[in-house]
C-alpha cells in the first residue's frame, strides 16, 4: 500500500488559544478518511516577541482539550527548526499550529503511480485568492 502525499501546514490564530472549531474540522477530515494527522506542534509568540513551543501533550488544558478530538500518530516530523521558521512569520500575540498530515484520499493514486514506475515531477498549492479570482473571471 502506498502513502498519500504528506503536507506541512502552519496556521496562525489571534491570542493565546486555538478556536475549538478548527481541530473539530480536522477531526472530521480524519474520521472521513480524508487525512491522517502525523504530527502537531503549537507555538506562541508573546507581545514581546518571545516564542514558546509546546508538544501537544504539554499544552494547557483548554488547548489540549480542543486538540484531543484529532486522532493521529504524533511524532518527530515537525522540528524545532520548523517552529523557528514559523515564529519568524508570526505576529506578536498569536498562537500557531504546525501540522503534518497525509492526504489519505490520494493513497490509491500514489500506489498506482508507483506501480507504473511514474513519479510526481511537481506539486504546489494554488493560493485560494488565485482560485477565487479564476472562478470569478469564469462567471463574468
Amino acid at each position: 500500500m502506498g502513502t498519500g502525499p504528506v503536507e506541512f501546514v502552519v496556521v496562525e490564530f489571534p491570542g493565546t488559544g486555538i478556536d475549538p472549531e478548527v481541530p473539530a474540522a480536522i477531526a472530521e477530515l480524519v474520521a472521513q478518511g480524508t487525512i491522517r494527522v502525523l504530527d502537531v506542534l503549537v507555538a506562541r509568540k508573546d507581545l514581546d516577541g518571545a516564542i514558546t513551543v509546546t508538544e501537544i501533550h504539554d499544552l494547557d488544558e483548554g488547548t489540549r482539550t480542543a486538540l484531543d478530538v484529532i486522532d493521529g500518530e504524533y511524532g518527530g516530523l515537525v522540528s524545532d527548526d520548523d517552529a523557528a521558521l514559523a515564529a519568524e512569520a508570526m505576529t506578536p500575540g498569536t498562537t500557531c499550529g504546525l501540522l503534518v498530515w497525509e492526504n489519505v484520499w490520494a493513497t490509491r493514486f500514489a500506489a498506482a503511480l508507483d506501480a507504473a514506475g511514474g513519479r510526481v515531477l511537481a506539486r504546489a498549492p494554488i493560493p485560494s485568492d488565485a482560485v477565487d479570482a479564476a472562478f470569478a473571471a469564469l462567471t463574468d
